[in-house]
């Protein structure tokens, strides 16, 4: 009989960097405002690549994108990428 192999305590590390990089990047942008909020200042506030950002946070319908865009002032991809 084989053990099943579950990455909990990964998936719980992941599920946590996620958290921390999302509300990063929404105090930022409360913060700084749209045009100031960047990809590499949120990587740079929670000690992440900007890659871990975009992969992690930034895609899909519960993505970084859509929390922020719920928020008074929407920004877009292009003001993130600087």
């Amino acid at each position: 009989m084989t053990r099943k192999y579950e990455m909990k305590r990964r998936a719980r590390r992941q599920e946590e960097t996620r958290q921390r990089i999302t509300e990063a990047a929404v105090e930022l942008h409360q913060a700084l405002g749209p045009a100031n909020t960047t990809i590499s200042a949120v990587a740079e506030r929670e000690r992440v690549q900007r890659l871990t950002v975009y992969k992690k946070n930034w895609s899909g319908a519960n993505g970084l994108g859509s929390s922020l865009d719920s928020s008074d002032e929407a920004f877009s991809d292009a003001d993130l990428l600087r």
